[in-house]
């Protein structure tokens, strides 16, 4: 099974990759596509590091433009790298590490 900072890395590294080969007026967008098909315009890709079963996704909802807030174990995420024509700017993709709090 693969670790959410595993999963984290590759999506990083793929992420780059894509971004060196745009050409001129060309965009990238990552989509969680959830179990039910909704589609979420990633913002935000992290992983907490205290677990290592965890990842964290922020974005929007594709349909409505909702915030979402997603927590998912890593073998069960779905993105999609899709390259676009550019629209407007859209903030750069963050990728995060957080803690997650303890309980005392």
């Amino acid at each position: 099974m693969q670790s959410a900072e595993i999963l984290w890395e590759k999506l990083k590294s793929r992420r780059e990759a894509i971004l060196h080969s745009l050409e001129e007026g060309e965009g990238l967008e990552m989509e969680y596509v959830s179990p039910a098909g909704n589609v979420i315009l990633i913002r935000d890709v992290g992983y907490y590091t205290d677990t290592d079963d965890l990842m964290f996704l922020v974005g929007n909802d594709a349909d409505s433009d909702e915030e979402c807030q997603i927590i998912v174990p890593p073998h069960s995420v779905q993105i999609v790298f899709r390259v676009t024509k550019a629209k407007a700017e859209r903030p750069e993709i963050g990728f995060h590490t957080n803690k997650l709090p303890r309980e005392e």
